[in-house]
């Protein structure tokens, strides 16, 4: 998530938390002697580190995104979403001959979407409704536009199908980006385009578009 701010926006917020951990430590402990200044600046940065990994690494960090004013840097990703995605796959398979046409898939597929979202990472998993086969992302990573002040993921994935139809395989990967959209200032839906390299040697790789969006009725 701390790729939104980029690494100098981490730098500078990790340097004012350090600042305010080490002044209110210099309150507490007044230190006179340039030996107990040192000490107290120590002090401060392992402060200021195990803040970090205590809200930034654990459930902490979520919980904050989605109810303090941290939302307004890192938005609110965690947990369950319902996605639905639009294949070329009707289009790809009348590339074959007729005889090896499979039967058709529907091109529209509903999935389950679970996000895990902390300070140094964000990763997903995804399961069709028919359990024909699930995902998990292998690098996540986010970007917030300095013109337009857009958010979008880009993630490559990894799938994995247990008993892949004659014209599928069993393991592909694939990437995707999405763009996230934003109501009162809270992710309402994901939305974007998806490609893979699904039985690419015959050339039945695979693309199309993906929205996410929360459960109806159901709050995180």
């Amino acid at each position: 998530m701390y790729k939104i701010i980029g690494i100098k926006g981490l730098i500078q917020l990790v340097g004012v938390v350090a600042l305010l951990c080490a002044a209110v430590l210099a309150l507490i402990s007044e230190p006179s002697t340039a030996w107990e200044w040192l000490r107290t600046g120590s002090s401060g940065l392992t402060a200021t580190a195990a803040l970090f990994y205590l809200l930034g690494e654990t459930a902490a960090f979520p919980w904050l995104c989605r109810h303090t004013p941290l939302q307004l840097l890192f938005p609110d990703l965690e947990g369950a979403w319902e996605a639905t995605t639009d294949s070329n796959w009707p289009v790809v398979s009348q590339l074959l001959p007729a005889d090896q046409r499979p039967a058709i898939r529907p091109d529209k597929t509903k999935l389950d979407v679970v996000v895990r979202a902390r300070l140094s990472h964000v990763s997903m998993t995804m399961e069709s409704h028919d359990r024909y086969s699930k995902s998990q992302t292998l690098l996540v990573g986010l970007r917030k536009d300095e013109t337009t002040g857009g958010v979008r993921m880009h993630y490559v994935y990894l799938n994995e199908t247990k008993r892949p139809q004659d014209t599928d395989t069993s393991v592909h990967r694939g990437a995707a980006y999405l763009d996230l959209c934003f109501d009162k200032g809270v992710v309402t839906r994901m939305e974007g385009v998806y490609w893979t390299d699904r039985n690419w040697p015959k050339g039945l790789n695979t693309a199309g578009t993906i929205t996410i969006a929360r459960p109806a009725g159901k709050a995180d």
